[in-house]
C-alpha cells in the first residue's frame, strides 16, 4: 500500500496522454476499471462505495486506497496522504535499501565503538537474508516485521537484543522518512514493538553490611585516600546521590542553615534539591571541619567553590572491599538503591522520592525500576490499609 501522493497539475497535452492511459488500464481490467472520479484526485469504487486516492509519484501516477466508504473522511485521508506526498523527493525515492544503510552508517561515526560494532552486525544480517537491491519505498511493513521477527527466532535474541534492533530499524528508516525517500517511518507502520525485559533485582547491601564496607575501605592501608574513600561511599549512601553527582558538589551548594544541598544533575545540568538528612548532617558537618583545619594549617579560608570530595569516584576501593570481605560485588549504583529502599521503607512516599532523586516523572522511575523490592511492600501497606476498613 503507497504511503505518499503529490498532486502536480498536468498540461494540456498530459492531460490528453493521462486520458489515453486511464481508458487503456479500464480495457486491462483491475481495480482501476472500476473507479469513477468523484473530484480532483479522488476515486470511488461504485460497487463496495470504498474511495481511493490518486496521485503522480517520483514521476509515476499511484492509486491508494483510503480505506473509508464516508466522503467527508475521505476528503480529509487524501489531504493528509497529498500532503504527505509533497515531502517526498523524486531524486531519491528511487534508492535501495543497501544504498539507506550505507547513508545510515556514515551518519553514526560519532557513535561509540560498541555501538558501531552492533549496528554493522544488523546490516550485514539485512545484506545477507533481505533483498537490499530493492527500492526502500517498496518495502512493506509487514515484510519488515516478518524479517526481524524471522531472524530473532532463528539467532535466539534475547530482549534487549531484539530490541536493539528495533531501534536500528526506527532510526534506519527514520532517516529514510527525513531524506524524502520514503514518506512515512516503516518502523511505525511495521507494528513492531520493544519487548518487556525483566530485569533481576538489584543486588542491594543491608545496612550492616554498608557499615562493614565503610569500615573495611577506611582501614585499608594499601589505599592512600582510603578515608576520602569511606566518605565518599557513605555520602552516596546517606544522601543517594550517584557518582557523578557527588563528584560536582561544593561547599557552595550545602546550606547548613536552610538544611538541603542543591544538586546539580549531570545529565541535564538542572539543579534539585535534597536535603540534609540527619546522617548526612553528621558527615557533612564533619567532613567541613576537616576541611576548614587543612585550609586553615595553609594559612587560607575555605573557598565557598571547593569540593567537597578531593576525589571523583571510588568504584575500586568498594570493589576490593567487597572482595575482602566476600561480599556480592556491590557498586555504588547499588549504594544509592540501598537509600531509595531503605526511605521508602521508612514511609517516605515515592514521589517524594522521585523528587529528591531529581525526577521529573513523579516516581514511575522508581516504581519501574524496584518492582520486584518495592512491589512487596506495596502489597503488605495495601493489606494493612485494607484491615483499617473492617
Amino acid at each position: 500500500m503507497l504511503k505518499r501522493t503529490e498532486f502536480i497539475p498536468a498540461a494540456n497535452a498530459d492531460a490528453t496522454a493521462d486520458a489515453e492511459r486511464d481508458e487503456t488500464a479500464k480495457r486491462k481490467g483491475g481495480t482501476w476499471a472500476t473507479l469513477v472520479s468523484v473530484a480532483p484526485n479522488l476515486y470511488r469504487n461504485p460497487h463496495s462505495g470504498i474511495y481511493y486516492g490518486r496521485s503522480m509519484i517520483a514521476g509515476r501516477r499511484q492509486l491508494h486506497c483510503l480505506e473509508t466508504a464516508d466522503r467527508k473522511t475521505a476528503d480529509l485521508k487524501l489531504s493528509e496522504w497529498l500532503d504527505t506526498a509533497r515531502r517526498l523527493r523524486p531524486e531519491v525515492s528511487r534508492s535501495t535499501l543497501d544504498e539507506l544503510l550505507l547513508r545510515f552508517q556514515a551518519t553514526r561515526v560519532h557513535c561509540e565503538d560498541a555501538t558501531k560494532v552492533a549496528e554493522q552486525g544488523f546490516a550485514t544480517s539485512f545484506r545477507l537474508f533481505f533483498d537490499c537491491n530493492r527500492r526502500v519505498s517498496s518495502v512493506r511493513g509487514s515484510e519488515l516485521k516478518a524479517f526481524i521477527n524471522g531472524l530473532a527466532k532463528k539467532r535466539n535474541y534475547s530482549a534487549n537484543t531484539y530490541n536493539r534492533v528495533c531501534l536500528f530499524v526506527r532510526q534506519l528508516f527514520e532517516l529514510a522518512k527525513i531524506d524524502g525517500m520514503i514518506a512515512e517511518n516503516l518502523y511505525v507502520t511495521s507494528g513492531l514493538r520493544y519487548q518487556p525485559v525483566h530485569r533481576k533485582p538489584p543486588s542491594i547491601p543491608t545496612a550492616e553490611q554498608f557499615q562493614q564496607l565503610l569500615a573495611e575501605v577506611r582501614a585499608e592501608k594499601k589505599n592512600r585516600k582510603g578515608a576520602a574513600s569511606g566518605d565518599f561511599l557513605e555520602f552516596q549512601g546517606t544522601a543517594g546521590l550517584g557518582q557523578a553527582e557527588a563528584a560536582e558538589l561544593t561547599w557552595a551548594n550545602v546550606d547548613f542553615d536552610l538544611g538541603e544541598m542543591r544538586i546539580k544533575r549531570v545529565k541535564t545540568g538542572k539543579y534539585f534539591p535534597v536535603p540534609l538528612y540527619p546522617k548526612l548532617r553528621t558527615l557533612l558537618t564533619r567532613m567541613k571541619g576537616e576541611a576548614e583545619a587543612r585550609e586553615k594549617g595553609e594559612n587560607r579560608d575555605l573557598r565557598k567553590d571547593a569540593r567537597v570530595f578531593i576525589i571523583d569516584n571510588a568504584r575500586k576501593a568498594l570493589t576490593n572491599a567487597c572482595e575482602r570481605l566476600k561480599m556480592p560485588a556491590f557498586t555504588q549504583r547499588n549504594l544509592r538503591q540501598m537509600f531509595i529502599v531503605e526511605a521508602y521503607r521508612a514511609g517516605v512516599d515515592v514521589k517524594t522520592l522521585a523528587k529528591w532523586q531529581g525526577h521529573q516523572d513523579g516516581g514511575k522511575l522508581i516504581m519501574d525500576t524496584y518492582t520486584e523490592v518495592l512491589g512487596a511492600d506495596q502489597r503488605e501497606f495495601e493489606k494493612k490499609q485494607i484491615l483499617r476498613l473492617a
